[in-house]
């Protein structure tokens, strides 16, 4: 079963889109060529994007893509080809997310020359070239980052010690309540609901961390490219029970899963947790043992081919101002994809 209610992907695209735009804004800076601390990267695979190019400018971005990870920041670079300034968007890690810059007529495509003809009769503004080159994706970690948070009872008080897996203790506190019983839902469902074929290699990746789970149903969180106007799955939240308790965790569409945590007996501990724990606690009692792992980061991803608008501002009558409008390379109009009623501005969305 799916069901798409959460807003967390589109407010990364949020983020990222107003991060653009504000740098699509300001006035590029003749002969500026300092490049940041951090953008060496972004800047070296601009150029190498581009040979011949120059550096015109280098964007210090005033927010990240929204997700975290190594692709934050996201640097703005303009490069002057030929006199013409274009315009890239590049992670830190030197993946060229999008670029854009201004076309003349015998730049298009014959099929976008005849769009134009049809849809700008009198002729076009300015007319720019927009690339999409990569996506943002959740990419497994080398190895899966572990912590282990204990509650462990010595004497009259309680202590909730956070441990790495290598042993390092990185926060210790008092407890501050008793201990959280895990409540059990007497309506849990008691076998699975139907696997949507879609999501079926996030929940199998899920039940290979929870092997006794009963799947209920996912959630989407997508991706909206905005230049092109197309969605893209970046996870699947996964919802499921254990034992009657209701559990919730994100899954790539290819099976990684992201994060989990699930509660673990101090049996299984590894040796350098429970001897941190015993220096830590000496003489204490593990009441509970959670493990928090992290198996996946965003990254901005490069697309096996990029996708490719042009955007056209048609010229109206005297001072009149017309809404522009985007056409791919066969010429046809980019259609605003149907999103799913809670993304939706509130004059579009169904009745209630």
């Amino acid at each position: 079963m799916f069901r798409s209610r959460r807003i967390t992907g589109f407010l990364a695209t949020s983020l990222l889109a107003t991060s653009l735009a504000v740098a699509q804004q300001s006035e590029p800076q003749a002969g500026k060529k300092e490049v940041p601390a951090g953008a060496e990267v972004a800047v070296k695979a601009s150029l190498a994007s581009r040979p011949g190019a120059l550096l015109e400018e280098v964007v210090t971005p005033s927010s990240a893509i929204g997700l975290g990870g190594p692709s934050d920041p996201m640097w703005t670079i303009r490069l002057r080809i030929d006199g013409t300034l274009e315009t890239l968007h590049v992670s830190a890690d030197g993946v060229i997310l999008k670029r854009s810059r201004p076309v003349e007529s015998k730049d298009l495509p014959s099929l976008v020359q005849s769009g134009v003809a049809k849809f700008s009769p009198k002729g076009a503004a300015r007319m720019t070239k927009f690339e999409t080159l990569g996506v943002v994706r959740y990419v497994e970690l080398p190895s899966p980052q572990r912590r282990y948070v204990a509650r462990v009872r010595h004497d009259e008080s309680t202590v909730i010690v956070t441990v790495a897996a290598d042993g390092t203790i990185v926060e210790r506190q008092d407890a501050t309540g008793p201990r959280k019983e895990r409540k059990v839902d007497p309506k849990a469902r008691a076998e699975d609901g139907p696997i949507p074929e879609q999501a079926a290699r996030a929940v199998a990746a899920m039940r290979k961390v929870f092997p006794n789970m009963i799947f209920d149903l996912v959630e989407e969180v997508p991706y909206l490219d905005s230049s092109t106007q197309t969605l893209s799955m970046v996870w699947y939240e996964v919802e499921f029970w254990v034992e009657g308790v209701k559990h919730e965790f994100n899954a790539t569409p290819d099976g990684v899963v992201i994060a989990f945590e699930k509660r673990i007996a101090a049996a299984e501990l590894p040796a350098s947790v429970s001897q941190a724990l015993a220096q830590t606690v000496p003489h204490g009692t593990i009441e509970d043992v959670t493990l928090s792992e992290t198996r996946a980061g965003p990254r901005v991803v490069a697309l096996a081919e990029p996708a490719v608008v042009y955007e056209i501002e048609p010229k109206g009558d005297g001072d009149e101002v017309l809404d522009s409008i985007k056409l791919r390379i066969d010429g046809t109009v980019v259609q605003e994809p149907e999103l799913p009623d809670w993304a939706k501005p509130r004059s579009k969305r169904g009745a209630h």
